[in-house]
């Protein structure tokens, strides 16, 4: 029930910048919470990188890393984040509920809500 889009390291303008980015779509039809989306679409991405934790760590980093952001800040991360990809990245302006769950130097992870859909942003940047 996740959607998923990955534009890896051959995707950016500079390869050996390291980026990658994620983005997962989830309808809220197969997600009662916006939390229980977060969740799933970490699972998601850490089983791409071939790791596996156990759900109680990503319950312990939720509740202590997620906050409430306002949409102007949501989408100037997105566009900082996006701005060195080969392609051009449009993303909707119909999401409301921003949430930041990570913003640091080298890794990004946004969640927002739309009707009847939720959106994970995940960035990072492994040098």
């Amino acid at each position: 029930p996740i959607e998923q889009v990955c534009f890896g390291h051959s995707d950016f303008l500079n390869p050996q910048s390291k980026e990658t980015l994620y983005l997962y779509k989830g309808n809220k039809e197969y997600f009662c919470s916006i939390e229980l989306f977060w969740i799933h679409s970490l699972f998601q991405i850490e089983l791409n990188k071939g790791k596996k934790k156990s759900i109680m760590i990503y319950l312990q980093q939720f509740l202590s890393t997620l906050h409430q952001i306002d949409q102007q800040l949501f989408f100037q991360l997105i566009e900082a984040h996006t701005k060195n990809l080969k392609y051009k990245f449009n993303i909707q302006k119909n999401i409301f509920n921003h949430y930041s769950l990570r913003n640091s130097w080298n890794n990004v992870i946004l969640v927002g809500e739309k009707e009847n859909q939720y959106i994970l942003f995940y960035w990072q940047d492994e040098n």
